[in-house]
């Protein structure tokens, strides 16, 4: 049997702290930008040391405007979703999701970023407990030691496998230029490049070993957890990002369904250990054409349709995604 989820979201709701967003992220990253594109020009140590603190501030001060919207968005849009008939609820406080962003900002740049592990499990655990649907809260299951180990292996070490080769790569370049070797020098520009898209596709098992991190929920005697292979998902996702590469950003809207759809489908409820069900997306023809319209609304009015845009998306969305409670074992591969 199959249960819909319904959404009742309009832009109309959520359009004034939805804009007043964007105003204070513009105020806040128009200066990092600035001071950010002028940190190659700055010789003297002090003023550069100076400068890299603006805008580690800003940044800060980015993600806590970031915490304090989550919150007060959630507190609009939840209780307009629905299973069943029944609406979700979400009683978070800004101020102390704030607080906890601001604490755990403060003790990874302590640890230099060891913390970070913590960091995602604490907000998330502080989040997913004030999600409520029928009197119950939520609770999110995600360890931070097993995160470390993506962290580690998954991101730092493609880091630096990028850094070197790009920090090789571009001097050695730079250095043929120099010395009147322009065609040598353009290929290395052009592996540069190149060492850029192999970056991104490295990461790929961390998003992946991520996704699967966060979605680890539990509801009352309910399990939500997503199930898939490495490799199955590693070549779909690799496919769409290079279709979207290929195609200049023209596919993109038509590959984020279909990433959107792969994750859902593969959303599993167990309960009490035994396969009680799965999430489904039903896509639809309209869909590229619609994600499209949203986007350029957006660009055309300078960004003041965006309220209205995500809203229709997520009301777009999960009106499209059911909850399949028939309790049959997923496929081996699937």
């Amino acid at each position: 049997m199959k249960e819909p989820i319904t959404c009742s979201l309009t832009g109309h709701q959520w359009w004034k702290p939805f804009l007043g967003f964007l105003v204070l992220s513009v105020v806040i990253m128009v200066p990092l930008q600035t001071a950010s594109n002028s940190m190659s020009e700055i010789t003297d140590l002090r003023i550069l040391l100076s400068s890299f603190s603006f805008m580690l501030v800003l940044s800060v001060l980015l993600t806590l405007v970031q915490a304090a919207f989550t919150i007060t968005l959630s507190r609009v849009a939840l209780p307009l979703i629905a299973f069943r008939g029944k609406q979700f609820s979400f009683n978070g406080s800004a101020g102390e999701y704030v607080s906890l962003h601001l604490v755990c900002i403060l003790l990874s740049l302590i640890t230099f970023g060891f913390y970070l592990p913590w960091y995602y499990t604490r907000t998330m655990q502080y989040y997913v407990s004030h999600v409520s649907y029928d009197g119950e809260a939520a609770k999110f299951e995600g360890k931070p030691g097993k995160l470390m180990k993506y962290y580690v292996l998954g991101l730092i070490l493609p880091l630096l496998v990028l850094f070197v080769a790009f920090g090789v790569l571009l001097s050695t370049a730079i250095m043929y230029q120099t010395n009147n070797y322009p065609e040598n020098a353009e290929k290395l520009f052009f592996l540069v490049g190149v060492v850029y898209i192999v970056f991104f596709i490295l990461i790929i098992p961390f998003m992946y070993n991520l996704y699967k991190w966060f979605v680890n929920i539990s509801w009352k005697n309910l399990r939500f957890y997503w199930k898939t292979e490495f490799w199955g998902s590693f070549f779909f996702l690799v496919g769409q990002l290079l279709l979207s590469l290929i195609t200049l950003g023209i596919y993109l809207p038509a590959g984020i369904l279909a990433i959107y759809k792969y994750f859902i489908d593969r959303t599993v409820i167990d309960k009490d250990g035994q396969p009680a069900g799965r999430f489904e997306f039903a896509r639809e023809r309209g869909g590229f054409a619609f994600l499209w319209g949203q986007i350029l609304l957006s660009i055309v009015t300078v960004g003041i349709y965006l309220p209205w845009a995500y809203a229709n998306i997520l009301r777009y969305v999960l009106s499209h995604v059911t909850v399949d409670e028939t309790p049959a074992e997923l496929p081996q591969n699937y």
